[in-house]
């Protein structure tokens, strides 16, 4: 059970994290977590990246630029 809240609760973190520009100590408080820390524990072990990694990958742009910074890969040889 206590996997499967965090779980919701992380599904409901992505969603604020992406379409509000709440401050990531209130989005722990909203979607339940009374500590940030344990929020950001909780949230990197699920995700893999840490809640404000997460919003920044999350910014319009960000994807792709950093597909760009891995394309020049065998540039400049011949």
């Amino acid at each position: 059970f206590v996997d499967y809240l965090a779980r919701i609760r992380v599904l409901r973190s992505k969603e604020l994290l992406r379409s509000t520009d709440m401050p990531i100590h209130e989005v722990a408080l909203e979607v339940g977590y009374l500590y940030p820390f344990s929020f950001n524990r909780v949230f990197k072990k699920i995700v893999g990246v840490t809640p404000g990694e997460y919003r920044k990958q999350s910014e319009p742009g960000e994807a792709e630029a950093a597909a760009s910074t891995h394309g020049d890969r065998g540039q400049g040889e011949g």
